[in-house]
Parts: structure tokens; C-alpha cells; sequence
């Protein structure tokens, strides 16, 4: 009786609300959001996209958002070398089963801060997620995650770092210092 909720990866919605960003030519910008959010489409600049989740629905079942990404088909660059996508989500980042390619090809440098990178085709995340494995995925970026991952439901996964996010990285995105400084240092005989 009633109707059942799921989270958005879990089945496709129908969006009532999407938006658009025009990014600004001359530097990066940030999206941040409460709402889980969904990402897709041609990158053309600089962007970081932040979800904290915690903001509550206002519709259905008025539920709270966990502060997931949700990948929902193919991410690409304008401008390979100038173009840079940053994804933090305070949970998941997941591959939505509804996302339509076959092979599903997305780039992007992703931080899960307390969930897992992963697909939602077998992971057990839907319970009712009837998507057949795709042909493959090919993943071009970085990602870091707080309680690992699998990309399953793909028959080939290809994974490759972008050079471009040493020299350019995703506005207001967590780095770790590029040098380090010796402070002590001596040889140890070989016995």
C-alpha cells in the first residue's frame, strides 16, 4: 500500500528540476548541494560538485539525502588538458543501473569521504535493479574513498589517471603537497 521510495541510483526519476551550469571562462567553480546529486553530459571548464547530503526531499516520502553521486551516462571534456571535473560526495559515488550506455565512458577526480565507489549492478545496493551487465566501463581520472569499492557489472572495466589533474586540479579540491622536504638523513651499513 503506498508507494516505495528508493534512493536515486536505484531507479532512473523523472527529473521535474534540472539545471544547466554555464561555468565561468575565466576560472573554476563550485556546486555544492544537500541533495544527492546527478551528473552527466560535456564539462567545458573548471567545476568541483559537492554533496553533503542532509537535505530533505520535497516530495515523496520527504526523506534525507544521503550525499551521493550518481553517474548517469557518459562524462567527458570539452578540451582535454583544460577541462577538470572534481566529484565529492560525503557518501557514495555510484553508477547509476538505469545509465544508459553500453560503454559507459566518464572522467572525473572523485573523493567518497565516508561511503564506497562502486556501480550499482551488483553490490546488492538495489533491491530491484534488473539491469544486465554492460560491455564495459572505462574510467579516466582519481579516486579516493573511505571503504573501497567494485565496479562490477561491467565485462571490461579500464582504468586510467589523467596526467592533466598534476598540473590542474579540480577547483577548491583536496590536495596532498607535491614535495616534501629530507629532514634527517644517514646510511645504514649493509650487515
Amino acid at each position: 500500500y503506498g508507494t516505495t521510495y528508493y534512493p536515486v541510483e536505484y531507479e532512473q526519476p523523472t527529473c521535474t528540476y534540472s539545471n544547466t551550469y554555464t561555468l565561468n571562462p575565466d576560472g573554476g567553480e563550485d556546486i555544492y548541494s544537500t541533495e544527492d546529486v546527478i551528473i552527466s553530459g560535456t564539462v567545458n571548464g573548471q567545476v568541483t560538485v559537492y554533496t553533503a547530503g542532509g537535505g530533505k526531499a520535497s516530495s515523496g516520502d520527504g526523506s534525507y539525502a544521503d550525499g551521493d553521486i550518481v553517474v548517469a551516462d557518459n562524462i567527458n571534456y570539452a578540451t582535454a588538458g583544460s577541462d577538470v571535473l572534481g566529484a565529492v560526495a560525503e557518501q557514495n559515488v555510484v553508477i547509476a543501473c538505469w545509465q544508459p550506455e553500453n560503454n559507459l565512458s566518464w572522467s572525473a577526480a572523485t573523493i567518497s569521504l565516508n561511503g564506497r565507489w562502486e556501480s550499482d549492478y551488483d553490490t546488492g545496493l538495489s533491491p530491484h535493479c534488473s539491469a544486465r551487465s554492460k560491455s564495459s566501463m572505462t574510467f579516466t581520472g582519481s579516486t579516493a574513498t573511505y571503504d573501497g569499492g567494485s565496479m562490477g557489472g561491467f565485462n571490461t572495466r579500464t582504468y586510467n589517471y589523467d596526467p592533466t589533474l598534476r598540473y590542474l586540479p579540480p577547483p577548491d579540491y583536496p590536495q596532498i603537497p607535491s614535495a616534501f622536504k629530507v629532514m634527517y638523513e644517514r646510511a645504514v651499513a649493509v650487515p
